[in-house]
């Protein structure tokens, strides 16, 4: 499986945990393992040249990754996870736009005009599909209600407590719409620092109901993915695609898994002028 992320990274965050594990269960019965490939590496050791694999899921990597291109190269079989795939693919992707345009409405019903925007820088158009889909989302529904958002793109999603208090102090937005339910946690704890009340003077939304979605206070307003469903199914395309090599006759196993908007606590009406 070719990975965007660190190791560390994917090992500690449970919704990637989860989606690494609906795999692995998903391959064993048919004698396969799970190894991670990294999709950046610095040496001269290229996993994604040299390691030894029947077929590979790339999850929300760089589609210009040099790891990628080199599997692309080796004509094994790839199945695409949260990213573009080339045409003849499979995919397995959730609708990222609809949520996140769920999510803006949501808030925009509530009768929020003063909203920001949390998200992740990226290195260039195209690099990160879950980023701009989920931004191409909230857009749509804030940009149909004469909204004009403030962005914060951070460089990390990591340490993003600092900056976010900054962001509520300078542009005091009344609700906040996060790329994760990660940095919605982090966006708690800062309204937390600067004595701001959820939902009373500030309304968060997440996405991915993430298990912090329910162990934070308030609980967490945030749109729901069955990641383990999207492990399953990309295990199940990888499956067929891997069966197919070297047929003529391939059957593509593509699918856009839905999501859905869950209203807890820490969305509300406005606070009053």
């Amino acid at each position: 499986m070719l990975w965007s992320a660190r190791l560390r990274e994917a090992l500690s965050d449970e919704i990637t945990a989860r989606f690494l594990g609906a795999i692995a269960d998903e391959l064993a019965p048919d004698g396969l393992a799970l190894t991670l490939v990294p999709a950046t590496v610095d040496g001269p050791v290229v996993p994604a040249r040299d390691v030894a694999m029947d077929g590979a899921i790339a999850y929300s990597c760089d589609p210009a990754s040099p790891a990628l291109a080199w599997l692309e190269r080796r004509t094994l079989p790839v199945v695409y996870v949260d990213m573009p795939a080339p045409p003849g693919s499979p995919s397995i992707r959730i609708d990222d736009a609809g949520g996140a345009r769920a999510a803006a409405q949501h808030l925009v019903d509530l009768g929020h005009r003063r909203i920001a925007l949390l998200t992740v820088q990226v290195d260039r158009v195209g690099s990160s599909h879950v980023v701009e889909q989920r931004m191409r989302g909230w857009l749509h529904a804030l940009t149909a209600a004469g909204i004009q958002p403030d962005v914060l793109a951070l460089p990390s999603s990591v340490g993003a407590r600092r900056l976010v208090a900054q962001l509520l102090r300078e542009v005091r937005p009344t609700a906040v719409l996060c790329l994760t339910d990660v940095l919605a946690h982090d966006v708690l704890a800062a309204a937390d620092d600067l004595g701001l009340a959820v939902p009373d003077d500030l309304s968060v939304v997440g996405f991915d109901d993430h298990p912090l979605a329910l162990r934070t206070r308030p609980s967490l307003t945030t749109v729901r993915q069955d990641v383990d469903a999207k492990g399953h199914a990309a295990a199940r395309a990888l499956l067929s695609a891997i069966a197919a090599a070297g047929s003529e006759s391939v059957s593509v196993e593509s699918h856009l898994l839905p999501v859905t908007l869950v209203v807890r606590e820490s969305s509300g009406p406005p606070p009053a002028s």
